[in-house]
């Protein structure tokens, strides 16, 4: 290669860099922006037009007569292939599903 050529290719590698350089600064300082204006208050707030509401109310559900379909949910896990002992294969799970269920004596509930 010539030493034009390699100043060519240094030249257009270098506009290709401080591109991607404005880019990025551009692009992370636009979220800051957006960022630090969401703490304002007041008339510079972005959310100034949002209305408030105290409280909401939601509607009762409507009384079931005992005639109405009833939609119900199943869900369950196919546990075919599994293994019965050991480690699953690779890339499989042992179906087990971890959900919400209610200690004794405890209000709250705890996850398995």
């Amino acid at each position: 290669m010539t030493s034009r050529t390699k100043r060519t290719i240094w030249s257009v590698l270098a506009v290709i860099i401080v591109a991607i350089v404005g880019f990025a600064v551009y692009y992370f300082s636009s979220i800051y922006n957006q960022l630090d204006n969401l703490h304002k208050e007041g008339a510079n707030s972005p959310f100034k037009n949002v209305k408030q509401v105290d409280q909401v109310r939601t509607p009762d559900p409507p009384k079931w007569e005992g005639t109405d379909p009833v939609n119900i949910l199943l869900m369950g896990v196919d546990g075919r292939g599994i293994q019965k002992r050991g480690s699953p294969p690779f890339g499989q799970h042992d179906g087990r599903i971890a959900g919400p269920r209610q200690e004794k004596d405890s209000p709250l509930l705890y996850f398995a």
